[in-house]
């Protein structure tokens, strides 16, 4: 429990983000959690009911690779997010079949584990 206060206190409070959140109790953290968690995966449920799958894997990926830039970088989430669309930008086509073939992979992969 005192690892996690000390979490909060550096990359919450020092920082000034995520202040409310870490004001709260830890049931109100829990329900909040709990909400985002269900929200998320209904989210992904939509949207593969309303697009294909390589769609979802595309943002999937995209999310995990901006979340490693921010945690690498040290940057919040939404600036690394920025940062690698720009990236992506200049690099299209590159970045484009590096993605495809990663989603390729995945699903096919998927298809012989059933």
């Amino acid at each position: 429990m005192k690892t996690v206060k000390s979490m909060e206190n550096i990359h919450m409070k020092q920082k000034m983000m995520g202040v409310t959140f870490a004001i709260k109790s830890k049931e109100a953290k829990d329900r909040y959690l709990d909400s985002q968690f269900k929200n998320a995966l209904d989210e992904l449920f939509a949207d593969i009911a309303n697009y294909r799958v390589d769609v979802v894997f595309r943002k999937l990926i995209m999310s995990y690779i901006a979340l490693e830039i921010a945690q690498n970088l040290g940057i919040d989430y939404h600036a690394a997010t920025e940062e690698l669309y720009y990236y992506m930008r200049k690099r299209d086509e590159e970045t484009r079949a590096a993605l495809l073939k990663l989603v390729r992979s995945i699903i096919d992969r998927s298809k012989y584990r059933s």
